[in-house]
């Protein structure tokens, strides 16, 4: 689990910043890796991808 927070710019104050998490799912195969991302107020699927398993696509998941 990680804490995401939202980018702090002239419209937004640290202290109304709201913290909220993300849950992140994975099935990684041979060929592929299936990924999904939960939130942990609705637990509703944000998102739902899959990428090769190659190094390529992997950092430009982390990033």
């Amino acid at each position: 689990m990680q804490d995401l927070h939202l980018p702090q710019n002239k419209k937004t104050d640290r202290r109304n910043v709201m913290k909220r998490k993300v849950y992140v799912g994975m099935d990684v195969h041979k060929e592929t890796i299936q990924i999904a991302y939960l939130t942990s107020n609705t637990k509703e699927m944000v998102k739902e991808q899959q990428i090769k398993h190659n190094e390529v696509h992997i950092k430009k998941i982390h990033q």
